[in-house]
């Protein structure tokens, strides 16, 4: 359960970041592209960008990719 939900905060996190970052991008003031004036779209995209990858790395730690050897004996 809880991988799901770190999942799911991870790519919600990072669509809010793409579409924040797409935010500072077009952002516009009185009709003209200023390029401070939608600053804190950018540090919103930032801080959701540091999320998904801390999702990313949780849910990778929280499941090694180690084989169990099976010992045979007779």
């Amino acid at each position: 359960m809880r991988d799901i939900i770190i999942i799911l905060a991870g790519l919600a996190a990072l669509v809010l970041a793409v579409w924040q970052l797409l935010t500072f991008v077009g952002y516009k003031t009185n009709g003209q592209p200023d390029m401070w004036a939608g600053v804190n779209h950018l540090y919103i995209s930032i801080v959701c960008f540091v999320v998904a990858v801390t999702c990313v790395v949780v849910y990778f730690i929280r499941h090694p990719r180690i084989e169990e050897e099976i010992h045979v004996t007779k």
